[in-house]
């Protein structure tokens, strides 16, 4: 019994990776294409350029509403925009009022004081250091998406070194990108084309 068993293994197993590449075989593969829109190809639209610079935010949630369908510009540029806003909000009108009052009861030295400020000031830098990272993540994730929607090289290294280090000119990349993809370009018919042919040869 165990010999049979022994014998019918290699068929399975056969069978099994038979099932596997039949599986792979059916995938459709996607032919991945670089991107269209250079980096620093920004003095070719001028406009998209001047947005990604004076509004970004704007800019971000425009083109999240124009790649991809069911998407709003409000929704991307809450996202984007909220969290810092709030942050400040909440530092300026609760947390900044009260660290003073606090200081002016129970703080009598000055050294203690400015110890005790710097010490709010690491904490503030650190929140903003979050609220950078969270936007860095953001920016990257759906510039991810867009890669994958139109079908275009790259990974995420390359997503967060765009974006960290020249992030205007990213977003005005993306931008061209989408205007680029999305746009339909002219297409003449045969005949129109050979009629322009012959009015050009008869001149």
């Amino acid at each position: 019994m165990a010999t049979a068993y022994i014998k019918e293994l290699p068929a399975l197993v056969s069978a099994a990776d038979a099932e596997e590449t039949a599986i792979a075989l059916a995938e459709p593969f996607v032919e991945t294409r670089s991107w269209r829109a250079n980096l620093c190809g920004c003095l070719s639209d001028p406009g998209s350029c001047l947005m990604a610079l004076c509004l970004a935010s704007v800019l971000f949630g425009l083109n999240q509403e124009r790649a991809f369908v069911g998407e709003t510009c409000c929704k991307w540029f809450s996202l984007l925009v909220l969290p810092p806003l709030i942050f400040e909000a909440v530092w300026y009108l609760c947390v900044g009022p009260l660290f003073v009052k606090w200081l002016e009861r129970t703080m009598h030295d000055d050294e203690d004081a400015r110890v005790m400020s710097l010490s709010f000031d690491l904490f503030r830098l650190v929140g903003w250091i979050m609220i950078a990272a969270w936007s860095i993540h953001l920016r990257v994730a759906r510039r991810a998406a867009l890669r994958s929607r139109l079908d275009i090289d790259g990974n995420a290294a390359k997503d967060c070194a765009a974006v960290t280090v020249c992030g205007p000119c990213a977003l005005a990349q993306e931008a061209r990108e989408i205007k680029y993809s999305f746009v339909p370009m002219p297409v003449r018919s045969e005949e129109h084309t050979s009629e322009l042919q012959s009015r050009i040869k008869s001149r």
